[in-house]
């Protein structure tokens, strides 16, 4: 009886990509012109099956080795070196001209097959690391990440269901990009591609502005922000006493103890005087923690102002600190523009004979301290309460776990790419894992698996469960060989929850 390592977690991910059609789709779009072992299809849920996989996973530039030590033959009937670097690399260059139409295909085959909710779309702009690109990338540059400095960044747009997580639209981005300009855009291209007019948009701050509420408005779309604010609404914001915010029911899970109000409320809007000032709905929400850490990070800020300051007393007259000029720069440097108006000094007298008067602007501070747990929320919901308003912005989070996913559980290291049409289709091979990395999870959720560490099972730790699986070959003289998938009691489970196919009909017995 012998036994082989199969790829791991193919039993879960296999059935996915199929659902969604991933290689066919890709083979649609990419037709072979001549014989191979393997397809371009073939290549790209090859690659999806390699990343969903351990974090410890072999660099895709020993991709071969890998099909090699997993028996990949088992699966797609071709030798090991079928999925060589050239091979991978042949691939993306054919993936490349159709990156938006392959996603669209599939995302239209994932929210149907898996009946997902398309309407609210999350959206942000964040920096993903992708290490080992060619120097001359013109849209890889140096960013700061992972505690390294040398590493090298790639700015990406990402939008994703507000059920599940889900992405259904990414877009490669100049680095020095910014995100509010191309909201319009943006809008259109969902529109068409989810398909569907009334959308809601849920963003950060960066996402949300002047501009980008008229294009919603245009295009029929609903949307949901903080808002950056600027005087005349922080002014606004802290006249509102304490007792005129209503309790909202919300519990964050980390943080039960802390509490949400707010106070319903409408602002103007007009950037600068260059534009006819527009009215939009807004929620002042209050949070007892944010109130908390807002007083303590100012007061830490406070503390490091005072101390400088009170060093800066001890040293004057002496040296260098004998000099006006020379004191009045370090006293600039100590009070920095956050605690200005609160931390106050004043020195008097000529060089060698100089005086320091320190104070604390009680005004000031108090100012400061009426925005302590607050912020604003715009919005056009019409039809919503403001605990649903609330709980969309809170919802928002999602995408800040799929960026996380990028980032960490599928870690962007590519081949060693010499050309940028080829880094923005691996991008689209990692954002296609991630979709059914992100399908996975909301299966398990609906199935109503529990993990050991959270109240559902995350999909890092269904694909921890299948981290290892064997192929168990028994030959007996004078029959065929017969072949026996060997799983644990919890792969099972998980396959039965999920009402997944067997695992074995995946794959391809040779003796």
């Amino acid at each position: 009886m012998d036994a082989y390592p199969l790829p791991p977690t193919f039993p879960i991910v296999l059935p996915v990509c199929r659902a969604v059609r991933m290689a066919e789709i890709v083979d649609a779009y990419c037709p072979m012109q001549w014989y191979s072992h393997v397809t371009h299809g073939q290549v790209v849920e090859f690659v999806v099956l390699h990343l969903l996989q351990s974090p410890h996973r072999q660099p895709l530039y020993k991709l071969e080795r890998w099909s090699a030590e997993h028996h990949i033959h088992r699966l797609y009937d071709c030798p090991a070196e079928a999925f060589n670097d050239d091979r991978v690399g042949r691939a993306l260059d054919e993936i490349a001209p159709h990156i938006e139409a392959i996603e669209t295909r599939v995302v239209t085959e994932a929210l149907t097959r898996y009946r997902v909710e398309a309407r609210q779309i999350h959206w942000d702009l964040k920096h993903v690391t992708f290490c080992g690109a060619h120097e001359g990338s013109a849209i890889i540059g140096k960013g700061y990440g992972a505690g390294a400095i040398h590493e090298k960044q790639l700015q990406v747009s990402l939008h994703v269901t507000g059920e599940g997580g889900i992405p259904v639209r990414h877009q490669t981005l100049a680095g020095d990009a910014h995100q509010a300009p191309l909201a319009a855009d943006m809008l259109k291209d969902l529109q068409q591609r989810l398909p569907r007019s009334d959308l809601i948009v849920v963003s950060d701050r960066a996402g949300i502005s002047y501009e980008n509420i008229l294009a919603y408005r245009r295009g029929q779309a609903r949307f949901v922000a903080p808002l950056a604010l600027q005087a005349p609404q922080e002014a606004a914001l802290a006249a509102v006493p304490q007792e005129a915010f209503l309790p909202l029911e919300y519990r964050s899970h980390g943080a039960p103890h802390e509490q949400y109000a707010y106070y319903p409320t409408t602002l103007e809007l007009n950037p600068q005087g260059r534009h006819e000032p527009i009215q939009v709905s807004a929620l002042f929400v209050h949070n007892t923690g944010k109130q908390r850490r807002d007083a303590a990070r100012r007061q830490k800020k406070i503390d490091q102002a005072l101390a400088r300051l009170e060093q800066i007393t001890r040293l004057l007259n002496q040296r260098r600190y004998a000099k006006a000029d020379y004191a009045r720069q370090q006293l600039a440097k100590a009070v920095t523009p956050a605690v200005g108006s609160m931390v106050r000094y004043e020195l008097t007298g000529d060089d060698h004979a100089l005086r320091l008067r320190v104070w604390i602007d009680a005004a000031a501070l108090a100012a400061a301290a009426a925005l302590d747990g607050r912020y604003v929320l715009v919005y056009e919901l019409p039809d919503a309460s403001p605990e649903q308003i609330f709980l969309t912005h809170k919802r928002h989070s999602a995408i800040e776990a799929r960026f996380r996913n990028l980032n960490s559980d599928l870690s962007v290291h590519p081949l060693w790419l010499h050309h940028d049409h080829r880094i923005q289709a691996l991008l689209l091979i990692f954002v296609l894992a991630l979709i059914v990395y992100t399908l996975l999870e909301l299966c398990a959720e609906r199935a109503g698996l529990e993990g050991p560490y959270y109240p559902k099972m995350t999909a890092r730790e269904m694909l921890f469960i299948f981290g290892h699986v064997r192929l168990k070959q028994v030959t007996i003289r004078g029959s065929p060989p017969q072949h026996e998938l060997v799983l644990s009691p919890d792969q099972q489970a998980i396959l039965i929850a999920l009402a997944l196919p067997n695992p074995t009909s995946y794959l391809i017995h040779q003796p």
